[in-house]
């Protein structure tokens, strides 16, 4: 299987305010104000095979900049082969340092290709048996203990 194309779509959306908050002044996300545009990236692999592997992140215009200027040298290479496609990729960071998250943007699109061609869902093919697995919530810092209690009511209804 060889890889024929990487592309970036960037996406422009609003920025919400978030349904939870860390501390007064602490901003969430990426930072973006409330209501101003923020734009992430989906980044898609093309193989000769048909199948096409997917990964979305933060920070449309970074991702889609890397992928045009540093990434496209991958083009042939076998996106089964992931630690290969690493080692590369660490070899493009010794030019210029690349944001660690934006680099996994491409190993998590080769593991989605892995998981098509396996015909296996991701936590299957990484050796998980279980389709559910235990989850609970963890909490940020509240400023009284009314915002906790209802942070933990909120949680509950939810499903934890």
């Amino acid at each position: 299987m060889e890889i024929t194309d990487i592309k970036c779509y960037v996406m422009a959306s609003v920025a919400q305010p978030a349904s939870y908050r860390w501390r007064t002044g602490i901003p969430l996300g990426d930072g973006t104000p409330i209501g101003d545009t923020q734009h992430s990236a989906i980044l898609k692999i093309e193989t000769d095979e048909g199948i096409v592997g997917v990964a979305h992140g933060r920070r449309g215009y970074r991702v889609a900049d890397v992928v045009k200027r540093r990434l496209k040298y991958l083009v042939g290479e076998d996106p089964l082969m992931t630690e290969r496609l690493w080692e590369l990729v660490w070899e493009i960071d010794r030019i210029e340092e690349i944001q660690i998250h934006d680099l996994g943007l491409l190993d998590q699109a080769c593991w989605d290709i892995k998981s098509q061609k396996a015909s296996m869902p991701l936590y299957q093919l990484l050796g998980g048996y279980e389709a559910k697995v235990p989850a609970y919530a963890s909490t940020v810092t509240w400023d009284t203990m009314d915002e906790y209690e209802r942070y933990i009511k909120m949680c509950m209804d939810e499903g934890f």
